[in-house]
């Protein structure tokens, strides 16, 4: 059996930090069965959140300017343009060269102290960079930060994290950028005890690899599960 489960899921602990589904009809299981529960499909666009609001500090011709870059999902370009449109005057760029990126700075100083999510974001050394100098990424960045996602369901059982069990039904990584389209069909699914015996309603709940709810904005989730006996694995 199949159970097809849609909705929007956002970060926090609000009304959408997970998505829930009360069926009209109680599905009630059969007391002489085992069953176990899989996820078959999870298909959602990458709106994950990559950078949370920070504030850029930079300077030009003796005048320090702070920018505050709200949270979002943003690829090289969008920083760029964003950056832009708040130092009007700017002659640097943020690009990315041989599929390395680099911080032209310009006529600006950028001021990248640790912790520096700005920096983070593009793999940037933490320091202070002066007026024309071009800064190379010469780490991991956060572009795609949320490459791990785990898809946790009140249905199973699951493994024990700081002492509490976690609903965990699969774990796998993402390839998809910013706003590309992540489908997500297992190769082999594995499934789980299902708790109880009857089904009312399904809580799916996706976290990141420190374990806390991902924001996928104003995207929709879509997550397929597959409700199967014992003798049916």
């Amino acid at each position: 059996m199949l159970l097809n489960i849609s909705g929007f899921h956002t970060g926090g602990h609000g009304e959408f930090a997970h998505i829930h589904v009360k069926f009209p009809n109680v599905l009630y299981l059969k007391p002489n069965q085992k069953y176990y529960l899989g996820l078959r499909s999870f298909h959602a666009f990458n709106t994950v959140h990559n950078l949370e609001e920070t504030t850029l500090k930079v300077s030009s011709g003796g005048r320090d300017e702070d920018i505050t870059i709200p949270s979002g999902t943003y690829s090289v370009e969008d920083l760029d343009v964003y950056i832009r449109s708040q130092l009007v005057a700017w002659t640097g760029r943020i690009d990315v060269a041989s599929d390395e990126i680099q911080l032209h700075c310009g006529n600006y100083e950028f001021r990248l102290d640790e912790p520096s999510a700005f920096a983070d974001f593009l793999g940037i050394e933490y320091g202070t960079y002066g007026v024309d100098r071009i800064v190379n990424a010469t780490k991991g960045n956060d572009i795609t930060k949320n490459s791990v996602l785990s898809v946790s369901c009140n249905l199973v059982h699951g493994g024990l994290m700081n002492g509490i069990e976690e609903h965990s039904l699969c774990v796998f990584g993402v390839a998809a950028g910013p706003f590309e389209f992540i489908d997500y069909t297992p190769s082999n699914i594995a499934y789980l005890p299902v708790i109880g015996d009857h089904i009312s309603h399904v809580n799916i709940s996706v976290r990141d690899r420190n374990n806390r709810a991902v924001d996928f904005g104003r995207s929709m989730l879509t997550v397929s599960l597959q409700l199967v006996t014992k003798a049916q694995l």
